[in-house]
């Protein structure tokens, strides 16, 4: 017996560290990721309702651009002037300065965008500063209990986060103002990604779909080092970040000024995403409101998903909570090594990201509701080696292009102004040549 147990603690070590070896390498693919895009097919920018880039409010036509992003990582207190991957119990209202032309005029800058040549190089982005705006009070706040039993925070704390809240609300009411579509475009990253990186990313897919909303990026504190504990770590932070992502959510959709919100999560940050607008969605139906209309959402957009399908089928399918959005639309590929690793490793049926025609499963395909607002997209490009891995195919032109497209309000179909090839209800193929 003593044999025994021995022999099961050594094999369940040994499974243990190929379990931490395997996660490292999953850690390293999913953070993988190229710092630009390239052009745009030229015919992005041939939409009748886009407003050109000659007609933007001065303030937008420059190669310097300046987003906005809200994080719960800790501020670098020993004076590096940048945000760690610690977490912080206070979410904080920041802007990030971008040079993306570097010595380009704002017309060299223009010409490069429209010219359609995927092959082009943009000159690496230069950050130039940060800048915090607005920190909010520390959660959870301090309660106490009412007459009826509800729950009221303490009054000094509520006085400093509806403070707070009303200077972020004048922040994004001021870039609204400049924004020809009066929609928020909020980004939320993966796993082992830095702020900085995050912000980079939203602004240069923002500047090829022609600066027509306000873009958002939302950072939780994920990064941390070390060989076997840092994909662990990142995982919980998602869980942390929750309750501030909806704060930042509700918060947005309460200002009269925004008339869309669409959300765009990226391999874990699908998962941080979907929990976060799944407790907001119930909360709204459980107060006989709708979702669509009170939280504002216009489009989910879920990029290399990575979260095991079932557990999306039994966390939003199950309860109905995908028509609280105008449209949903999963992008994914059989090629997503990153992903690929992930199945395994967690011995999930399939990765949502890593879904194929043959691998939906029957009874999505046969779920229905009035109007089906639940796209998947499967991305069969070659990445064409353009620092493009398989895990970040959003950089290829096709797949930026096309998510433009959808957050301007195109549904699929070549009628719409997207010729994705349709090869299922409401399943599409997307390649390179798409719009060439």
């Amino acid at each position: 017996m003593e044999k025994d147990e021995h022999e099961y603690l050594r094999v369940g070590m040994n499974f243990m560290a190929l379990r931490s070896l395997g996660v490292v390498f999953i850690s390293v693919l999913i953070a993988s990721c190229a710092t630009g895009y390239r052009p745009m097919p030229s015919e992005v920018y041939e939409d009748p309702n886009l407003v050109g880039y000659s007609e933007l409010p001065s303030d937008l036509r420059s190669p310097e651009i300046n987003l906005l992003f809200v994080t719960d990582r800790q501020w670098d207190t020993a004076g590096g002037g940048h945000y760690t991957h610690k977490r912080s119990r206070s979410k904080e209202l920041g802007s990030m300065d971008l040079d993306l032309g570097q010595d380009w005029t704002w017309d060299e800058l223009v010409d490069w965008t429209v010219s359609g040549d995927e092959d082009a190089n943009l000159p690496e982005p230069e950050f130039i500063g940060v800048k915090r705006l607005v920190k909010f009070p520390n959660t959870p706040p301090v309660f106490t209990e009412g007459p009826n039993g509800e729950l009221v925070p303490d009054r000094e704390w509520q006085d400093r986060y509806l403070a707070a809240k009303s200077e972020m609300q004048d922040e994004v009411r001021r870039r609204l103002a400049l924004a020809p579509v009066k929609e928020i475009v909020l980004s939320v990253h993966g796993i082992h990604t830095k702020l900085k990186s995050t912000v980079a990313a939203l602004g240069l897919w923002w500047h090829l779909g022609g600066r027509q909303c306000v873009p958002l990026a939302y950072s939780w504190p994920a990064g941390k080092g070390g060989l076997l504990s840092f994909y662990a770590y990142d995982r919980e932070s998602g869980e942390f970040t929750n309750f501030h992502l909806k704060q930042t959510l509700r918060l947005l959709a309460e200002m009269p000024e925004v008339e869309g919100i669409h959300i765009l999560g990226h391999s874990r940050g699908t998962d941080v995403a979907l929990t976060a607008v799944r407790e907001l969605i119930l909360v709204e139906r459980a107060a006989g409101l709708n979702p669509r209309q009170s939280l504002k959402f216009k489009n989910l957009i879920l990029l290399a998903a990575d979260i095991d399908f079932e557990v999306v089928s039994q966390r939003f399918e199950a309860e109905g909570l995908w028509p609280a959005f105008d449209r949903v639309t999963v992008y994914a590929t059989s090629k997503d090594y990153a992903l690929s690793s992930a199945q395994s490793l967690f011995a999930s049926e399939v990765r949502l990201g890593l879904l194929t025609p043959d691998a939906v499963p029957e009874y999505f395909k046969g779920a229905r509701w009035a109007e089906r607002n639940v796209d998947i997209v499967f991305y069969e490009g070659s990445f064409k080696g353009k620092a493009v891995s398989s895990h970040s195919y959003y950089l290829s032109p096709s797949v930026g292009a096309d998510m433009i497209l959808l957050v301007r309000g195109h549904k699929p179909g070549a009628e719409h102004g997207r010729p994705l090839e349709q090869v299922g209800d409401h399943m599409f193929i997307i390649r390179d040549d798409y719009l060439r």
